[in-house]
Order: structure tokens, then sequence, then C-alpha cells
């Protein structure tokens, strides 16, 4: 999305190009659910009240396939007819039709689903269906239903048989530790429910619960709260967590600390006014100034130290805190500090900043010093093959970097490419042409997800078809998933790029980059002058080619355009935009943002890797992330350099999908970098 939002690549619905395709409307943000486990939990896993017409569902399809649909057709209106008894409470006749007619019918597991949530069903039918439906989805839903209904009831024993092994979710956790509190397990959740406090976590409704009781219990004290407190208080992100502590420490024993806490918050700086006699109070502050400040704080990191005497724990971090910080710092970083505090460090996320310090200062020596302290597994991305066959070949090491990057060079991928492009090797894209080798009916034999998909498409269930496309992906083969998408893809262009995510199916090229809305994009590009390929990167990176896609912040369509940002443009290049609603049309939202484009390309002399950043995090930052040194530093570099991980990889991704798109569009030599990003000074 645009610099002034946060990105959300999951979310939003497709377009509707047919009748048909209006059934998939919604697809595009339910979809995006099964990625995000949260999302998971908001959104029903079918719907209990359809609309089902029979002559629409079976128009959907060619005449020689009609016949392999049809057969379900008298179950599908029973199917109809027993949610229309269920919606009314009439259990009975639900039952009825699920066993004398239903028997055989693809949906008849989601009728099993919802009876199992009624009152009177035993929770060994509850056990069994979770332990051998062969359905993830409505599985780990049912489990996660009956965990907050047993937790609910304080009927814990039952939930520990339903859920013998700790959930994925936080939330479902918290419930679960909350009856392992009172099975028998006291000891064992006290120190897991303390710790969590004490670190400053973020805690979720059944573990808060759990702290209340010990809070009551005499097991967590004031001591504790305050140490909550002061765990959060430096952070970047943990304003609440210390407000709500520093709420409950205002009155006793710690009340003077609180209100010296709250004094200096926002002025960190200002912590020489703290008494000498609150040393323990003022190394926070000083903490939290360490982490705003560092360049500023080190100066006075000596004469803190002599004034206020930290413990050897907080006078440690404080200056961890401090090196970290000076890593985002690009002048006047004391390094011979940096690297004496990191020395023995084992936090992956200081050594990976370590690293990219080494990066931009062109340090080769120690990047492969970095490296040999990384994770083994880390060691196997891209990023640190390239950046380990460079500084290999850069130390004198030349035939065993070469080694590693003419390996790399062969991968696809942005480091392969640039690889690649340094050593004079063909750029490798490795296509998997998708091959139709089974008709659709052969495809529904063989993968019953699938069947249920297309009876959830038949009867409109948007949520339905969001459940079961996501086990279809699960549960099928490459092969088969691959073919199944390409045929649903024809009118629904995100089922093929889902395909690609969930099976890692990456060389299905026609798949995973699609040329949705071809005669908009070639239009906009040419009014623009803004290459239709980078557009094609751009959009593919924000919304996944989703046209009615919603960032939270409100970053709108294709190109995830800001209503803001759309306003201003067309009042500066004089074009017509009625409001945010018309950013959900593609040929509104590509116009606007083709022309956003072209003014950043002209801000940034046609750079396409200071666009990509500029258009991410702002072109403000992308300014301030070159090089102000005069050393020259190239194209690889500066992405390895930018400190915000988001904006890292978008940059990747986005030169990456303008190569492959060049290629789809069936440019005869696409340019990965042109000769004047190649040769620019970053």
């Amino acid at each position: 999305m645009l610099w002034q939002t946060v990105k959300n690549k999951l979310g939003g619905k497709e377009v509707a190009r047919s009748i048909r395709t209006m059934m998939l409307v919604f697809v595009g943000v339910v979809l995006s659910g099964v990625v995000c486990p949260g999302c998971a939990e908001q959104e029903p896993v079918y719907s209990t009240q359809v609309q089902y017409t029979p002559e629409e569902a079976v128009a959907k399809f060619k005449k020689d396939e009609q016949a392999d649909f049809a057969r379900f057709a008298k179950e599908r209106a029973i199917y109809v007819q027993a949610l229309e008894a269920y919606s009314t409470g009439d259990m009975q006749t639900v039952k009825t039709l699920r066993r004398t007619e239903l028997a055989t019918y693809p949906l008849s597991i989601y009728l099993d689903f919802s009876l199992l949530q009624l009152p009177e069903a035993s929770l060994a039918s509850v056990q069994a269906f979770i332990n051998s439906s062969g359905h993830d989805a409505l599985s780990n839903r049912l489990k996660a239903y009956y965990i907050k209904r047993l937790a609910e009831a304080q009927n814990y024993k039952a939930l520990l048989k339903i859920s013998p092994e700790a959930p994925k979710s936080a939330g479902l956790k918290c419930l679960w530790q909350q009856a392992r509190y009172h099975q028998g397990y006291r000891t064992q959740v006290q120190n897991k429910i303390v710790s969590m406090y004490r670190h400053g976590e973020v805690m979720a409704p059944g573990c808060i619960d759990l702290v209340s009781t010990l809070q009551k219990q005499g097991v967590l004290s004031d001591e504790d709260t305050l140490e909550r407190m002061l765990s959060a208080y430096w952070t970047r992100g943990g304003t609440k967590i210390y407000r709500n502590a520093a709420v409950r420490l205002a009155k006793g024993r710690y009340a003077k600390a609180v209100k010296i806490l709250g004094k200096y918050y926002d002025t960190p700086a200002r912590y020489k006014a703290v008494p000498a006699s609150m040393g323990k109070t003022a190394a926070v502050i000083f903490r939290r100034w360490a982490r705003q400040d560092p360049l500023d704080a080190y100066q006075e990191l000596e004469q803190f130290r002599k004034t206020y005497h930290p413990t050897a724990r907080d006078l440690a971090n404080i200056k961890e805190t401090m090196a970290y910080a000076m890593l985002f710092e690009k002048e006047g970083v004391p390094m011979h500090f940096v690297d004496s505090v990191l020395a023995k460090t084992k936090n992956v996320r200081y050594l990976e900043q370590r690293f990219r310090r080494a990066v931009w200062d062109q340090d080769y020596k120690h990047i492969l010093a970095v490296l040999e302290r990384l994770p083994k597994s880390d060691l196997q991305n891209d990023n640190y093959r390239y950046w380990h066959g460079r500084a290999l070949v850069e130390t004198g090491h030349q035939e065993a970097g070469q080694k590693i990057l003419k390996k790399l060079a062969q991968e696809r991928s942005f480091y392969g490419f640039y690889a690649a492009s340094e050593l004079g090797l063909p750029l490798l894209v490795n296509e998997k042409k998708v091959k139709l080798t089974s008709s659709r009916a052969e495809l529904i034999k063989r993968n019953p997800s699938y069947a249920r998909y297309l009876e959830f498409m038949f009867l409109a269930d948007k949520f339905g078809m969001r459940t079961e496309w996501a086990e279809a992906m699960k549960d099928a083969t490459v092969e088969d998933a691959r073919m199944i998408a390409y045929i649903e893809s024809q009118d629904d262009d995100t089922l093929g790029i889902w395909e690609t995510i969930y099976k890692k199916d990456w060389g299905a090229l026609s798949l995973r980059f699609p040329l949705s809305y071809r005669s908009i994009y070639q239009r906009e590009s040419s009014e623009a002058k803004v290459p239709e390929s980078f557009m094609y990167g751009i959009t593919r990176q924000e919304s996944m080619m989703n046209h009615k896609a919603i960032s939270p912040v409100g970053a709108r369509g294709l190109m995830q355009l800001m209503p803001g940002t759309a306003t201003m443009v067309s009042k500066k290049h004089n074009l017509p935009y009625g409001g945010t609603s018309e950013l959900l049309q593609p040929e509104v939202n590509v116009r606007l943002g083709g022309v956003y484009l072209r003014d950043l390309l002209d801000t940034f002399d046609n750079n396409r890797i200071f666009v990509s950043a500029g258009y991410n995090a702002g072109p403000g930052r992308a300014f301030k992330w070159q090089s102000k040194d005069g050393k020259r530093r190239d194209a690889i570099t500066y992405v390895e350099s930018i400190p915000f991980t988001e904006t890292r990889g978008y940059v990747q991704h986005v030169i990456f999908y303008d190569y492959m798109y060049q290629y789809l569009q069936g440019v005869e030599t696409p340019t990965f970098l042109s000769e004047a990003e190649w040769n620019h000074y970053y």
C-alpha cells in the first residue's frame, strides 16, 4: 500500500466479472482468514441461511459437465430444507434429513458440525468428530467452540479431554491454562502466568482471569506488578501495559516511583531530575531515553552510572538497548561500544541488525563474523547466502564465494536474479506450465473438499467457499491443486494466487502473477508513462490483484490508495474522482495509482528501488536511507540496509514481480535493473 498506510495484503474482495464470479465476491477477504488465525475465529465456517436457484447454479457449467453436477441436485435442495429447519429450531427434521436423505451429500458434514454444538451433544461424539472427521477447519473450530463453552461452564475436566494439548490461539491457550490450573497443574500454570506477567507480555482474557485469581490469592504481588510496569515502560509498544500497571500501583509503597515515571515518560532526557536515591526508577527512564536517542544517551552513560549506581543487570539492559538502537543510526556510532556490548548476545534480532550495519559499512569481515553467530537454519535465506558469497569474494576467498553465488544465481528470486546479473548469467524463471490432464469431474472425485467448494458455490455461500478452498488447497496434490486453481481462476484470478501460496507452487507463474484487468493497465500505463509491469508489480504486492481490498487504515483497491492521496493526485493532475467509494473501481484506482507512481518516478529520477521504498514507507524515508557519507553503495546494499522489515521485503518483491510480469507479457529481454539503477550511488 501507499506509505501512509500499514500494509494488509490479506483482505478485501475480488471483482464480480460474471454471475458466477458474483458468488466469489467475498472470497478474497475470507480466504485471507485461513492464512491469519485471528481472522479464522471471526468468520463463520459456512452459512446457515442461503439463497439457491437450481437453474442458475446449473448454468454455471459447460453442457458436457452439467450431468456430473446434476447428480446432487436433489440432495442440494434437501440440504437447503435442512438449513431452514435448523434456523427455525426444528432439529429433529435436521437429524432425520441428515440420516435418511443426505448420507452421501458432500456438505452433510456441516450439518454434523452444527448438530454437535447443541446442548444435548455428547462429549464422546464431539471428541470423535474432532479426532476423525478428516476436516481440519471444522475440527479446529468445533474444538475452539467447546474450549470456550466448557471454560465458561467451569467444566475444566471435560475441557482438557477435548483439548489435551495446548491450542495455538493465544486466547484459547489461556482458557486451556485456566483449566489446567483447576485440574492439578497449579504450580506449572502459576509459574507460566507469573513469568508472562512480569515480562510485560500482552495477556488474553483467560490469562487476565488467572492473573486476577493469583492476585487475590497473593501469588502475584505489587512487586510483580512493578516489574511488569518497568518491563513495558521503556519499550516502543508498551504504553497501555505500563499505564494499566501504573494505575494499580498509584497508591501504596510504589506511588512515588509511579508518579516520577509518569512525569518523564514523554521526556526521558530529563532523567537527571530524579533523586539519586531512586536509582531503579532513574535506570528505567534512562533506558527509555537510550532507546529513543542512543547517541546522546551514550554521552551521559558514565555520568549516569556514577550518579545512580545502577545494578549490574540494569546497566547491562541499558547498554544492550542503547547498542541495538545505535545500529539504526547512520553516522557517529561508536561501533567499538556496540560490538563490546553485543559480543556475547544470542538475541537473533540484534545480530540481524548488526549484520545489516556491517553491510552498510561494507565491512565484509564483520559480515562473515556475524553470519557465524546466526542460527544455521537462517543462513539458508537468500539474502544471507548472497552476502556470504559476496563477503567471501571481497575478503579474497574467490572460489568459495563464487561457488555460493553461482548456486544462488540458479534460483528464481530477487537475490538469485541479482547474483545472476552480477555474474553475467541468464536469469532463470523456471516456469511450470499448468497442464489440464484431468477433467473437473475427475478432480472432484479425487478431492472431496473441491466437491464441497463447488456445492457452496452453487449455494452462493461465501463462508463455505472460503473454508473449502483452504481445505482443497491443503489436501490436494500440487498437480491437482494447480489444475483446480487454473479452472476456478478463469473467473477469479486471486484463487490462482492463493494456490501458489498454499502449496508453495512458486513456479506456476501464470497463476502466481495473473495479468488481471489487462486493458485497464495497458491504457493507464500508456497515459501515465509508467511501465505496465511496474504497475503490476506494485499491485501484486499491495492487493494481490484484489480490487475491493481495504486495509485496516483505509487504503483501498488494487493499488491500495489512501483517500487523501487520491484526492491530492486528482487535484494536482485535474483527474475526475468522485470520492472514496470510487477507489474500489479498477479504472479509477489504476488511473490515480499510475499517475502517483509517475510523480514518484519523477521525484526519484526513474529509480524503481527508491520509488518502491517511497510507495511503502514514504518518500521522505526513501531519501533518508540514502548515503550521505560520500561512500559508493550499490542497489542491493541499500535494499539490505532498509531498517523496516516490511519495506525491505516490499522493495525486493516489487522489483522481482516487475521482472516476472515483463516475462509473462512476452517481453523479449526483460530488465531486472536498468543501467541507471545499477550505476546509481545509493
